[in-house]
């Protein structure tokens, strides 16, 4: 800002000067002596003026660049990046499940997301559709009420504190918009060969429930 200004300020001198030695050369006499003609003054100031206007618009602060917005972007939701954040934060939330159990439901945790906490402290660790958890620190938290559903029979984990399922909103509407990779997500999981689901059953009705999903979500 501060050089915009000085060759702002230079142009209009120059200018000023300009018009001095068109109109009275002589003004300039004792510095110039027999130069002081019109059109060496015309030469000196003309240059300084054209490169005095160049050097303003090169360095003028130019507008800021528009931010394209995604559509799947909702205000206010802040979604971890960082690998190493985001993989300690999901194996925190993965060291109170039931191991066997968690590896039965397999595709049903994808995909895991963490998030800022949009309510205070921690991060939000979102797994499938509706598994959510916070993690503060080296604790692990409750929020959705399917959160409890892969922990041991005798595994606990309070609820979060000051936050439940709906004060997270915010980042369910930024999930669902992103349909297409909900849905690669859960078809690339639902198709392994290898799924460890058992066949048969409760398990077997659930892996076609989800199948209908990923359909749904292909179709929206």
């Amino acid at each position: 800002m501060a050089s915009d200004d000085a060759f702002l300020a230079l142009f209009l001198i120059s200018f000023l000067l300009l018009v001095a030695g068109l109109l009275r050369p002589v003004t300039f006499a004792r510095v110039m002596g027999k130069h002081a003609t019109r059109g060496k003054l015309s030469l000196i100031f003309g240059g300084v003026m054209l490169a005095s206007f160049v050097l303003f618009g090169t360095t003028s602060d130019s507008p800021p660049a528009k931010v394209e917005q995604s559509p799947a972007a909702v205000p206010g939701v802040v979604k971890i990046t960082d690998k190493v954040q985001r993989d300690s934060a999901i194996a925190k939330v993965e060291a109170v499940f039931d191991a066997d159990y968690a590896k039965r439901w397999g595709y049903m945790l994808e995909p895991k997301d963490v998030y800022q906490n949009p309510k205070g402290i921690g991060l939000i660790v979102w797994m499938g559709e509706g598994f959510v958890y916070l993690v503060e620190g080296d604790s692990v938290y409750a929020v959705s009420g399917n959160a409890k559903i892969l922990l041991p029979e005798a595994g606990q984990i309070p609820d979060a504190p000051n936050l439940t399922f709906t004060d997270l909103d915010s980042i369910r509407q930024d999930r669902a918009v992103d349909y297409e990779r909900l849905y690669d997500a859960c078809l690339a999981k639902v198709e392994q060969k290898d799924i460890a689901v058992p066949r048969g059953g409760l398990f077997d009705q659930q892996l076609e429930k989800e199948l209908q999903k990923c359909k749904e979500l292909q179709a929206r």
